[in-house]
């Protein structure tokens, strides 16, 4: 089984012009990246967004704050 060595996450833009995650999984010798947009739907069973709303950038949906925690908490339980 192939061991996770690393995970970089970063903020990026979806389609629509919105911040959005990027992570990026390191293992051995490949890497594997996924994007991952928020949705359009606003519906009870839709996954929550965990959004910077105190953050003035990007009209309060930077997602900044969840950056740091895949890259400083996430990352290193590997």
């Amino acid at each position: 089984m192939t061991k996770i060595t690393k995970v970089k996450a970063r903020q990026i833009f979806d389609s629509r012009g919105n911040p959005t995650i990027e992570a990026e999984v390191f293992c051995d010798n490949i890497s594997a990246s996924a994007i991952c947009p928020s949705g359009a739907s606003t519906g009870s069973y839709e996954a929550y967004e965990k959004r910077d709303i105190g953050n003035k950038k990007y009209l309060g949906k930077s997602v900044l704050n969840s950056v740091n925690l895949i890259n400083k908490i996430i990352s290193r339980k590997n």
